[in-house]
């Protein structure tokens, strides 16, 4: 059974006829019948009821066609692939992202564009979100993801999905010392005077700290509570600015959302491997939405 054979077979039913089905399918209509005629030994069976000016499905027609339909469909896409596959070779594509995405969201989705694309050179460039605003500006990135809606800088953007904070203590305008104690909390590794001052802090005011995590950079200790793992103390100069997932509170009403956006300067044109791309942050986006209902 060849796949051609299969193609005239679903010509013949969608056309009525041989002879339209041969035209639509650019083929002498003896070729298209004989192929026809081996599907049918092959298969062992008539598929048509013919007559001089038309056809229809027998039985056996009518129960083989879903099938070879499929097939034919299936065939279609692996093809495709196969020619997205190929344009994408020996191309390149620059993608921008804060670092309190990286781990957390793009990771999923380079995994999987990778595998699909292995010849496909792909550059990730992490920064702060007034960096990448200016490289995407500046056409340095192909698209950026940011934690922040875009509304200048000559560049467009499209939501991808809106985090809200869960956190009891992010809804509370003012927060003391007392509303801490039993919550999990993600420190600095000891030996840092930052954190040794934090403890320090603790122990004076009579604080149990239940401690789940350490790390050695601030940074990662945000990224942590970014991810829902615990709350912790950071100094003020430290509040990261551009994103809104962090809540920060001072010590002593509205929900606080954080909305994840791709963002690339408007009017260019997307190459076919930041289309690609943007494709696949659009499904990892619509799969995280729908894990993270409610």
């Amino acid at each position: 059974m060849e796949i051609y054979q299969l193609k005239y077979f679903i010509a013949a039913v969608s056309a009525g006829s041989f002879k339209l089905a041969a035209e639509n399918s650019q083929v002498a209509q003896s070729s298209l019948s004989k192929a026809i005629k081996r599907l049918e030994q092959e298969i062992g069976g008539a598929l048509f009821v013919r007559t001089n000016r038309s056809v229809t499905l027998t039985p056996l027609g009518k129960h083989i066609y879903p099938e070879a339909t499929r097939i034919l469909n299936d065939c279609n896409r692996l093809k495709r692939q196969v020619t997205e596959v190929k344009g994408l070779r020996n191309k390149s594509i620059t993608v921008g992202v804060i670092p309190t995405i990286a781990p957390f969201f793009l990771s999923t989705v380079v995994s999987r564009f990778v595998e699909l694309y292995p010849a496909l050179d792909l550059n990730i460039r992490e920064g702060l979100a007034t960096t990448l605003l200016k490289c995407a500006s500046n056409c340095e990135t192909d698209i950026a993801l940011l934690g922040q809606t875009v509304s200048n800088h000559g560049l467009e953007s499209e939501v991808l999905f809106t985090i809200p904070s869960k956190h009891p203590l992010a809804l509370k305008p003012n927060i003391l010392a007392a509303d801490l104690v039993n919550e999990k909390f993600i420190c600095l590794e000891a030996g840092h005077c930052l954190g040794d001052q934090i403890m320090g802090f603790c122990e004076r005011n009579g604080l149990a700290l239940q401690t789940v995590l350490k790390s050695s950079q601030l940074a990662t200790v945000q990224a942590l509570v970014m991810a829902g793992l615990g709350i912790a103390l950071v100094p003020r100069m430290a509040k990261i600015s551009g994103q809104t997932v962090l809540v920060y509170r001072s010590l002593e009403k509205p929900k606080p959302m954080r909305t994840i956006v791709a963002a690339w300067r408007k009017s260019r044109e997307h190459s076919e491997a930041a289309t690609e791309f943007l494709k696949h942050l659009r499904q990892a986006a619509n799969a995280y939405r729908t894990d993270n209902q409610g």
